[in-house]
């Protein structure tokens, strides 16, 4: 069976949970153990967006987006035309979304603006007696697995192998979060790029920084280059001088014998 969207297919005639969150969108995907199971269970696609906007589909009317997969997804499925977020920024967003509580309830809410967002440094997460929707399908027979921003805390104990899926791979805070070539004063490592608890690339240095290095190299050279000007304007002076004490002398030497 074909989503439609990302080219995920179930295995085996298994039915497939997606709950899609990468960068800006999250993913999760779960399968039936059994074809038994697969027959009765029916495939999951959650699509969980950070800043997508109501009407910033063609599905949903935007006049220039194009939107076809997922626009054949509601086609051949079922439509909700009214959905409110729990909170207005990533992590308590999240949170609710995987435990269907509020963010003051999960401990995910923050009395700021951006109150609730755990950043690179951070040593919490959601908290770890929350169940959350992988548990769930867990105990149903999927077999389960997250694509894509995570934003739940990333330490260990609280990425998503920890909270009830099998398998991830994605980032684990945003991208405009840890040193980059668009960050480059973050205090904080790299973003990097995650499989299960492993990370499997991650930028050593941002591009800005080569260039900022190559630059300074080239004002070193050519402040050295400008010193050994100087000096060698130095030495002229001293050759000058040398040769007006000679001149001197050689005047002196002539009156001396007059």
């Amino acid at each position: 069976m074909r989503t439609g969207l990302f080219g995920f297919a179930a295995a085996g005639g298994g039915r497939l949970l997606i709950a899609v969150a990468v960068v800006v969108v999250m993913a999760a995907l779960a399968v039936p153990a059994t074809p038994a199971l697969a027959a009765s269970t029916p495939n999951i696609l959650v699509l969980f967006a950070d800043d997508l906007g109501f009407g910033d589909l063609s599905s949903m009317g935007h006049p220039t987006i194009r939107s076809p997969n997922i626009d054949q997804l509601m086609h051949e499925g079922l439509r909700f035309t009214q959905w409110y977020s729990a909170f207005h920024v990533c992590s308590p967003s999240r949170a609710s979304m995987m435990t269907g509580r509020i963010p003051i309830r999960v401990g995910c809410a923050g009395a700021t603006w951006t109150g609730g967002v755990f950043d690179p440094s951070s040593v919490g997460g959601l908290p770890l007696n929350e169940t959350t929707m992988a548990d769930v399908l867990k105990t149903k027979g999927y077999a389960t697995a997250a694509i894509g921003k995570w934003h739940l805390g990333q330490q260990p104990k609280f990425m998503p192998t920890n909270r009830g899926f099998d398998s991830y791979i994605g980032v684990p805070f945003s991208v405009d979060m840890g040193k980059s070539a668009w960050y480059d004063t973050s205090p904080d490592p790299p973003l990097p790029l995650v499989r299960d608890l492993d990370v499997i690339e991650q930028p050593s240095l941002p591009t800005r920084y080569f260039a900022v290095l190559l630059l300074l190299l080239l004002l070193l050279l050519l402040l050295l280059l400008l010193l050994l000007l100087l000096l060698l304007l130095l030495l002229l002076l001293l050759l000058l001088l040398l040769l007006l004490l000679l001149l001197l002398l050689l005047l002196l030497l002539l009156l001396y014998s007059v």
